[in-house]
């Protein structure tokens, strides 16, 4: 009895660490997905000569 006690706290504990690195991860790739939005509409905008709207952009992504 013992045995299988201790087998299910260990389950638990496994269950909630992976789901917690999972929610922080997920977080993180929503915050790298948007910053590369900002860097790619910076692009264009240097890429169409609005070196300023460029720099912003930059700087934004660089805050996320």
């Amino acid at each position: 009895m013992r045995k299988i006690y201790s087998v299910f706290t260990t389950f638990l504990v496994l269950l909630f660490m992976s789901s917690f690195a999972k929610a922080q991860t997920e977080k993180l790739d929503t915050l790298a997905a948007c910053a590369g939005i900002v860097i790619g509409n910076g692009a264009v905008d240097f890429y169409i000569g609005d070196e300023q709207s460029s720099d912003v952009a930059a700087n934004i992504a660089y805050s996320a």
